[in-house]
């Protein structure tokens, strides 16, 4: 096993990762870390000696059995024997959510010209095996492709409105730590902005430290501040600070709101137009925006228009206004365009209560059907 990038944690922290490491040996050819875990950048605070997690470890697994490539259920198997592991060490306040994704070899030799794979080949650590990390492309701008990359505006806003929904219209009470956690997410929400906003200007850095220090860029910034207002910006650098400090100064609205205003003018600057003609010109320009067959860009759009008409609605509840009957009608018109059916239960109650009802109904087609857009898409 090759462990030397590791050495900068402290041993609690090693001893957690080779422990993983451990429990995938057995059934895998190779594993590799990656995300912020790889980077030495895991998030995590002492709380009277026991360490609280807010960063999720995440691993890449070539599994020994190509039958089990590709495979959810040997996933879901891995990520329970991880969790029964965290269980039992008795210094941690928190369990870390442990993602593992099994893939074959040719997922790193046939991988798309997107952000994550500049990130993975460069920041990923090889703990076991062949490097398979030297068999994905080179990433820069010449070569780089925004249309497969500005999926991830989509899956950003997905996320976003689901666990704005889950926080916002719930009815359940709200622990402290629940609240930091979901600050955490918004924070994070907001900075993977700089992932796909910054390319589309040239800009190709692998940390979150190096892309927000990039927004002062004079060349950087003046074509980013046409869309993106200076308030805006000077946002992305404290709520780094905060993120990294575990230490919000911001409430989860005010949060919400900037992450908001930032995909949907990361949204208006790739189609070059204002936030009012968002909607009409992501239809006209669709093809120009997002890769794949005409049936996927089409659910994409319809997709894109459900998340923004959703989250429309959430913004004026968390502004104290009330959701306007047209506001609504468009919402329940979008999600009836996905379920290509009418949502005829959807004509009685409040605005909010509607609201409910089609995120509900939305959460259930998630699971079922739109997977399209699922974390590893």
């Amino acid at each position: 096993m090759h462990l030397e990038k590791l050495y900068n944690y402290e041993n609690e922290i090693q001893h957690i990762i080779v422990g993983l490491m451990k429990i995938y040996d057995d059934d895998c050819d190779h594993i590799i870390l990656y995300g912020s875990a790889a980077q030495n950048k895991l998030t995590y605070r002492r709380v009277n000696d026991k360490i609280e997690f807010f960063s999720d470890i995440e691993f890449f697994v070539v599994p020994k059995n190509a039958i089990n490539e590709n495979d959810k259920e040997f996933n879901k198997i891995l990520m329970r024997k991880s969790y029964e592991f965290l269980k039992e060490c008795h210094n941690l306040k928190t369990i870390p959510f442990v993602d593992v994704n099994s893939v074959s070899k040719s997922f790193f030799s046939e991988a798309d010209l997107r952000i994550s794979t500049f990130e993975l080949k460069n920041n990923g650590t090889n703990l076991k095996g062949k490097n398979l990390l030297g068999l994905l492309p080179e990433i820069n701008k010449n070569n780089y492709n925004p249309k497969v990359q500005n999926i991830e505006i989509i899956k950003g806003l997905k996320i976003l409105l689901l666990e704005s929904y889950n926080w916002f219209l719930s009815n359940e009470p709200h622990s402290k730590v629940d609240e930091e956690k979901f600050c955490y997410f918004l924070s994070s929400s907001f900075l993977n902005i700089l992932r796909t906003l910054l390319p589309l200007v040239g800009g190709f850095k692998l940390s979150t430290e190096e892309r927000v220090d990039l927004i002062d860029d004079e060349t950087i910034s003046e074509e980013i501040s046409l869309y993106f207002s200076e308030d805006t910006l000077k946002q992305f650098k404290k709520v780094l600070n905060d993120k990294n400090s575990c230490d919000y100064s911001y409430s989860p609205s005010n949060l919400f709101s900037i992450n908001y205003d930032g995909y949907k003018s990361m949204l208006c600057m790739l189609l070059v137009c204002s936030e009012e003609m968002l909607i009409v010109k992501i239809e006209e320009n669709k093809n120009s925006v997002f890769h794949g067959s005409s049936e996927k860009v089409d659910q994409l759009i319809q997709l894109t228009k459900f998340f923004v008409f959703a989250l429309d609605c959430i913004k004026r509840l968390i502004d104290g206004v009330d959701i306007l009957d047209e506001e609504i009608i468009r919402l329940i018109s979008s999600f009836d365009d996905l379920m290509e059916c009418r949502s005829d239960d959807l004509s009685e109650g409040k605005n909010s209560f509607k609201l409910s009802t089609i995120l509900n109904k939305y959460k259930e087609l998630e699971k079922k059907r739109w997977r399209i857009i699922g974390s590893k898409d």
